[in-house]
């Protein structure tokens, strides 16, 4: 962390939160919009494939002999990073499969992934696990079945996408935020400190639907972070604490943040290393023992920890590992962080899961706040992008819900007093994203024509019609929404910031291109000419397929300006 944050470190015990593995993971199932096929037998629709019920199946009505082979393919709906896919065919009889797997962003243009060969058997699942070098991007996955004894059909398929927990940073640490922060979406929270108020937040955190994860720093280590001679005793109590909690509900045990900074046991790197390696060995041995699986131990490194090698920072102990970094994100400490977090996932082994870390901190006087947290919005987007692109990704670990500065004027707010709430907003669109899909579409970046420095393009789409975009001029103008990826868009809606009233015209366009939308790849979806006033919202079906949708506007009596723009699926 910025070393001005390092003091906070020792008195509120830990800096970063994460996420779980084996038994006690809960991977997020994905629920596809449709399911096609290259042909099916009377009563038994593809939908059954992706409904549940492991008694209604899918068969394509005959056997695979020659191509083009038989296939059933799914709809996501929107682009996600895939983890896994787990199939449970109905076949008789049992024998030898091959199954290929494709997937992409374009139902008509899909790239083989992966094949599966092996002897099948009706009702027994099996899995396939999908790697970033593999799939990346995918909205769309099709499997082609190449060999089988009988009938091509498959009694459930089930997709999982690579993020599956989203938390924030000290929510029990400090002061206890654990309703504020699951109100907002998140399914994991962090406690810390002292031992007497922990049965309570974990009460708390599982009556909300939450995990916990234990910062335990504390207990292993002492003020000058060297490992206590008592750890052992410490962490005795720490696993009865664990055995005596509700089944499932710790996420996992966080030792120590940034373990190989300079100042931590006086210095001395190879008693740090010891010191994890011996605690980490515990955790796993004694929670594997009790809990049937081991608790992942996690860990969160500085960005200079990342370039370091293993012989210095190993992290091979560990089974969950990000980084952290303060600044923006294509120059943070003169570092593009995509750059880390392609160096970072290069030493991880495969059975090592990542950790993305988006910070929302105030890096500028409060006087420039929204110019501020709209620079902090931009480092999020593009860790959304970013994990969508990579299945390694367990968690999502934004930093303090209420925040300070880190560089600022030099009598500060206390740490953590500061409230963010364009922050908040896009912190809350982002878990909904990924935890909590539903009718409505968050977009993951924004883009206009021309924007007032306090009416950024955020504004338009934050869920707040008390404020919005303003391009600061008249017609022409627009606003972009950047869905990320291919997304199925079934709606859009519009709240006009419109003074005087009067006649106006709105083209909604729309452009499926998963890289970049030049002039020729917009599509017209809606061109509404009428009169219109401020406040007013209209709404229209498009039904399309974009990666972009960008609102225009060729006449207006004002300045081009929308308070609100949202879309659903």
């Amino acid at each position: 962390m910025h070393w001005k944050s390092l003091w906070i470190c020792a008195v509120s015990v830990a800096c970063a939160f994460f996420a779980t593995r084996g038994a006690h993971a809960d991977p997020i199932k994905l629920k596809p919009i449709a399911v096609t096929a290259s042909s099916t037998y009377t009563g038994t629709s593809p939908s059954n494939a992706v409904d549940g019920n492991i008694n209604t199946v899918w068969n394509a009505g005959l056997a695979p002999n020659g191509q083009p082979f038989p296939w059933i393919k799914i709809d996501l709906g929107h682009t996600v990073a895939l983890r896994k896919i787990r199939f449970l065919p109905a076949q008789t009889p049992n024998g030898n499969t091959s199954h290929t797997i494709s997937v992409g962003q374009s139902e008509f243009n899909l790239t083989a992934v992966g094949t599966i060969n092996g002897y099948t058997s009706d009702n027994q699942w099996f899995e396939w696990q999908c790697t970033s070098t593999q799939c990346g991007n995918a909205r769309y996955i099709q499997i082609s079945t190449g060999q089988d004894p009988s009938w091509v059909a498959w009694r459930e398929i089930e997709v999982y996408q690579g993020v599956e927990y989203f938390g924030y940073f000290a929510d029990a640490v400090d002061q206890d935020r654990v309703a504020q922060t699951t109100g907002n979406g998140a399914n994991l929270v962090m406690i810390g400190g002292d031992m007497t108020p922990w049965a309570t937040e974990v009460a708390e955190a599982t009556n909300r639907g939450a995990k916990v994860v234990i910062s335990a720093s504390a207990q292993f280590f002492d003020g000058s972070f060297k490992l206590r001679s008592d750890w052992s005793t410490q962490w005795s109590n720490i696993l009865q604490f664990i055995i005596a909690s509700p089944k499932g509900s710790i996420a996992a045990i966080y030792p120590l943040d940034e373990p190989y900074n300079n100042g931590w046991n006086g210095g001395d790197t190879s008693a740090m290393i010891n010191a994890l390696r011996t605690l980490a060995n515990q955790i796993h041995a004694d929670t594997k023992a009790q809990l049937g699986a081991s608790l992942p131990v996690a860990v969160i490194q500085r960005i200079t920890e990342v370039g370091c090698s293993a012989a210095v920072c190993p992290i091979d102990m560990f089974d969950w590992v990000g980084f952290d970094c303060y600044g923006p994100w294509n120059n943070c400490q003169g570092t593009n962080l995509h750059d880390v977090a392609t160096q970072l996932r290069a030493k991880l082994s495969s059975s090592q899961r990542m950790i993305a870390v988006p910070w929302a901190f105030l890096y500028q006087p409060v006087g420039n706040a929204p110019a501020t947290q709209y620079g902090d919005i931009d480092v999020i987007n593009h860790w959304q992008r970013e994990i969508m692109a990579d299945p390694s990704y367990v968690a999502v670990v934004p930093f303090l819900w209420q925040s300070g500065y880190i560089d600022g004027p030099s009598n500060p707010p206390a740490y953590g007093t500061v409230d963010l709430p364009l922050i908040k907003e896009r912190l809350y669109q982002f878990a909904h994203t990924v935890l909590h899909p539903d009718s409505t579409i968050y977009p993951l970046d924004y883009a206009a024509s021309s924007s007032t420095a306090d009416s950024l393009p955020f504004y338009a789409f934050d869920r707040i019609t008390s404020n919005g975009w303003n391009s600061g001029t008249f017609p022409q103008a627009w606003v972009l929404a950047d869905f990320g990826g291919s997304t199925r868009v079934k709606q859009i809606s519009v709240t006009y910031g419109q003074y005087p009233a009067g006649q106006t015209t709105n083209i909604i366009e729309g452009c499926p291109n998963q890289y970049y939308c030049s002039n020729n790849m917009w599509s017209q979806l809606v061109n509404y000419q009428g009169y219109t006033q401020d406040g007013s919202t209209l709404s229209w079906p498009i039904n399309t397929d974009a990666t972009q949708i960008r609102v225009r506007t060729t006449q207006s009596p004002s300045w081009v300006a929308w308070k609100e723009i949202s879309f659903s699926q």
